[in-house]
């Protein structure tokens, strides 16, 4: 595993640094806000001791959630190639369907089922080259590939409790020892671009995230790699270079 990271940070680092030599034949970067609202999940990677029926009853149990990512960004943009990067706090994980409540959890009264969202927080720094086609002046269309690295923060199992409709929620934050620190993945999208005025870019983007290094330490039997797919949005201001 170890191995495999390290050559995943090189791959990493060779397309970041390809995007920063594409920069330097562009225009000046563009700076602004980005949000990345997605439904996020786990796919299940098992060790050979797993047998298929214990996969198919925890895939059966589980789901993909609401997930937010939202930060910076810093976009380079010339005809027909772009870079992009920045910094992004990620909220993602996935869930557990409703279910009876185990003898061993606490509830509030009249609870009858359980949910547990499986949450975790990352740092994360994207790298992302654009392939772009202008429409006309003001639109264009771009066709996005690229890497991820995150950096994991904190991890929660949250517990929401139901009796036809929500009671409440407790939150439990647990240890990152049983985490990977770092996850390492891979995105893809395609995206419209709009000129709002001669200052301003917004831009839209259905994207989907694999993060192929898994979500859980080494040691695990069952681990998951999420997933992520949603709408990445944002508005970029132009730099004086870009006028």
């Amino acid at each position: 595993m170890q191995q495999s990271i390290s050559l995943n940070s090189l791959l990493f680092l060779a397309f970041t640094l390809t995007g920063i030599a594409t920069m330097s034949a562009q225009n000046g970067p563009q700076f602004g806000i980005t949000a990345f609202p997605n439904y996020s999940g786990g796919r299940i990677a098992a060790g050979s001791t797993v047998n298929e029926a214990a996969i198919d009853s925890i895939e059966l149990r589980e789901t993909s959630r609401p997930s937010l990512s939202w930060g910076i960004v810093a976009q380079w943009r010339a005809e027909k190639i772009g870079f992009r990067t920045g910094f992004q706090l990620t909220d993602t994980g996935y869930r557990s369907v409703k279910e009876g409540i185990p003898a061993d959890v606490e509830a509030p009264d009249g609870a009858l089922t359980r949910r547990v969202d499986y949450r975790n927080l990352n740092l994360e720094l994207p790298a992302e080259i654009l392939f772009l086609h202008e429409l006309n002046a003001r639109h264009r269309v771009n066709f996005m590939m690229g890497f991820s690295a995150a950096y994991n923060l904190r991890n929660y199992e949250d517990n929401l409790f139901f009796s036809g409709e929500k009671l409440g929620r407790a939150q439990n934050q647990i240890s990152n020892d049983a985490f990977q620190r770092l996850q390492l993945g891979f995105q893809t999208g395609i995206g419209w671009q709009y000129d709002m005025g001669p200052r301003m870019i917004f831009f839209a983007q259905p994207t989907f995230y694999f993060w192929y290094t898994g979500l859980l330490a080494e040691t695990e039997e069952v681990n998951r790699s999420l997933y992520a797919i949603g709408l990445k949005t944002g508005i970029l201001f132009k730099t004086k270079t870009n006028q």
